[in-house]
């Protein structure tokens, strides 16, 4: 008996054994992939939930005066800070700067109040406004006349600034100005140099 066919017989009986077996398999494959499926049924509706707690009038909610920043809250706690209005959406941590961090939201940011800074001569302005978020702050630099003295090559000058120079005031037109004052365009003369007065013996030969 030769192997290598009777090997091959077998294969081929096996082969045609699983085509018989699978082919009702295979046709119903195929009808489903050829096929539309009907459009299926409305489910049924769920059922109700729950009612609710009733909500509170505006006019109940509790709002404490203020906070102690080490204390705890529970969620949903109202209070007054800073000027503004908080609320807890948890329960809060304390306090350390940050309100968010603790638990707590900012319903109103409200004002805490306002600071002004006047520096360098009435050179420098500042405005602080303190709200419940935090601290803003407007800085403004006017050109207002401010005395430095004798000129000095290398100093930083501003527009404004007054120094004395050749016996004259003179202003910066700008600033970072160029130059010395009686040489630069970006200086103008403020008070002219007097006059020389007479000598002391001048002075007693008239007298």
């Amino acid at each position: 008996m030769d192997p290598t066919a009777t090997a091959d017989g077998m294969f081929q009986a096996i082969r045609g054994w699983l085509a018989r077996e699978l082919a009702p398999l295979f046709d119903r494959v195929k009808t489903l992939e050829t096929s539309r499926p009907a459009d299926g049924k409305d489910g049924r509706d769920g059922r109700d939930g729950r009612d609710g707690n009733a909500g509170r009038d505006a006019a109940d909610i509790t709002i404490l005066d203020g906070i102690d920043p080490t204390r705890s809250y529970p969620g949903g706690t109202f209070a007054a800070h800073d000027g503004g209005l908080i609320r807890s959406v948890r329960v809060t941590d304390p306090v350390d700067g940050d309100l968010a961090a603790a638990g707590w939201r900012i319903v109103v940011n409200g004002l805490k109040g306002i600071d002004t800074a006047i520096e360098d001569g009435g050179r420098s302005l500042s405005l602080t406004i303190k709200t419940t978020a935090g601290d803003v702050v407007h800085a403004h630099r006017t050109a207002v006349p401010v005395e430095r003295g004798v000129h000095r090559d290398g100093k930083g000058y501003e527009a404004g600034d007054v120094v004395e120079w050749a016996g004259a005031a003179w202003i910066a037109t700008k600033d970072a100005p160029a130059g010395k004052p009686d040489t630069s365009e970006d200086w103008r003369r403020l008070v002219r140099r007097g006059r020389d007065g007479a000598s002391v013996s001048q002075a007693r030969a008239r007298a």
